[in-house]
């Protein structure tokens, strides 16, 4: 799936785009469920608490770090890319300079941009997206092989006998 997000265009459908992100939302789905029971099978009934809320609190702040990293480097590209598209383009720079881009997204917003200027912003916004989704792919792989190298310790179900 995230490799599916890394390869949008401006042209992409929007089915094509649900599609991939259905299939990204699967594969985080299985995650959620299978890391929690994963952390604690192999503990004490007293510890698979602090083991749950301990998952929980990593996940969340890496979720939170990530956001921000990520949400930075998205933020940063789409700017190098807008100054770069524009450096020779004085009117394009002129406009931006008056403008909330943040608005961009609203059908008001978007219909007083000039079109050849609103092109110009679309293919920035896409290619700093996909660039965050190809690093993100990247970031997964890289864990994918550490999960490789984890080892191939089993699942061993214990159980106490009572006298």
């Amino acid at each position: 799936g995230l490799f599916l997000l890394s390869m949008m265009t401006p042209d992409t459908s929007r089915a094509l785009v649900t599609l991939f992100m259905v299939l990204s939302g699967i594969g985080v789905g299985f995650s959620f469920s299978l890391l929690p029971t994963s952390s604690i099978h192999n503990l004490e009934s007293t510890q698979r608490g602090t083991a749950n809320s301990t998952n929980a609190f990593f996940r969340t702040l890496g979720m939170t770090i990530g956001i921000t990293v990520f949400g930075s480097i998205q933020s940063s590209r789409f700017t190098e890319k807008l100054a770069e598209s524009f450096k020779n383009q004085p009117m394009g720079s002129d406009f931006l300079a008056n403008q909330d881009l943040s608005g961009i997204f609203t059908s008001e917003v978007r219909s007083q941009i000039p079109p050849d200027i609103l092109n110009v912003i679309i293919n920035s916004m896409s290619t700093s997206i996909t660039d965050v989704f190809r690093i993100v792919f990247f970031v997964l792989l890289s864990a994918l092989i550490f999960v490789f190298l984890m080892g191939n310790e089993k699942v061993e179900i214990t159980t106490k006998e009572s006298e």
